[in-house]
């Protein structure tokens, strides 16, 4: 069976060059496998815009943490370790360490997983035929499941307010990239008008499956679909910024899987409490949870290990 990341494609030889779809492979195709839950999935491109300072740069690290390590990711299930290529042109390595150590992890925790972290790399501008080819080599080198490039402005040549930069960016780089089936994340700044997404040309967003938009009120972040193909996306979704240690969880109904977080964290309980000790434990300093939001914040505070307070700067 054929995964959404995957072509289906005849491997006949034709004269021609092209390849037609091969409609009984086409049949076969399985739904699309989030890559990260709720905003993007397999083979997909899609983009993350944000204020500078919003935090869009610290949340995306946190997803590709999770993802790699194989654990919670915004609260959903753990599941099997995807493999993260993060291409990073804005943050400095001791920042990198401090946000890694606000998460609960120390950075040589991470060796051996298959987060590939490249940091204020020598590649050539992706808007160019070099750069496009250099990255899809590195792709089929590394095969990740998702590419992160942060921020996307900072990794072409052309003028951002020029149209002819973005479609150079899609012909040299994003069209090899999904002909591979890879999932693309591009982290971009929002212009003076919040609500027209990303600064610069509109044909930044022609070629993303998906396009969201990030706000952020205290330690409230709103996720607002500004594009989307298909209907696997909710037109929003708003998540709490949690600091012992760092990790965004979604905010549901009347908030009460995050508002039994918070109590536990109040209260200091152990990251490996059982179910029913948390229930006593809460009951006791008077707080009211039934099991099945005690059992989901009990999921979303072990998918990631307390290890210091300090919260990190935003990006």
């Amino acid at each position: 069976m054929l995964g959404h990341g995957h072509r289906a494609v005849n491997n006949l030889a034709h004269p021609a060059g092209m390849t037609p779809l091969d409609w009984s492979l086409l049949g076969q195709a399985q739904p699309a496998t989030p890559v990260i839950p709720g905003l993007l999935n397999e083979g997909e491109s899609g983009s993350l815009v944000a204020r500078a300072g919003c935090g869009k740069s610290l949340l995306t690290l946190e997803l590709a943490v999770c993802s790699a390590l194989g654990t919670s990711v915004l609260g959903n299930q753990s599941r099997d370790p995807l493999t993260i290529m993060y291409i990073d042109m804005e943050n400095p390595e001791a920042e990198l360490a401090q946000r890694l150590r606000a998460m609960g992890h120390e950075p040589a925790q991470l060796s051996g997983h298959p987060l590939l972290y490249f940091s204020f790399p020598d590649l050539p501008p992706l808007d160019t035929v070099e750069g496009g080819r250099r990255l899809a080599l590195d792709a089929e080198r590394f095969e990740p499941t998702l590419i992160v490039l942060d921020t996307i402005s900072r990794l072409v040549e052309g003028k951002e307010d020029s149209a002819d930069t973005w479609q150079n960016l899609y012909s040299h780089t994003m069209l090899p990239l999904r002909r591979q089936g890879r999932a693309v994340l591009r982290l971009d700044h929002q212009g003076r008008d919040a609500s027209r997404g990303a600064r610069g040309s509109s044909a930044k967003r022609d070629d993303v499956d998906v396009a969201w938009i990030m706000s952020r009120q205290g330690n409230d972040v709103t996720l607002t679909r500004d594009k989307g193909r298909g209907t696997s996306y909710p037109e929003s979704l708003v998540l709490r910024r949690h600091n012992t240690p760092l990790r965004h969880l979604p905010v549901l109904a009347k908030g009460r899987q995050t508002e039994c977080v918070e109590a536990l964290d109040q209260l200091e309980a152990p990251a490996d409490i059982s179910r029913d000790d948390a229930g006593r434990l809460l009951r006791s300093h008077g707080h009211r949870f039934n099991n099945t939001d005690i059992g989901a914040a009990l999921v979303a505070r072990r998918s990631s290990t307390s290890n210091g307070t300090n919260t990190p700067p935003d990006g």
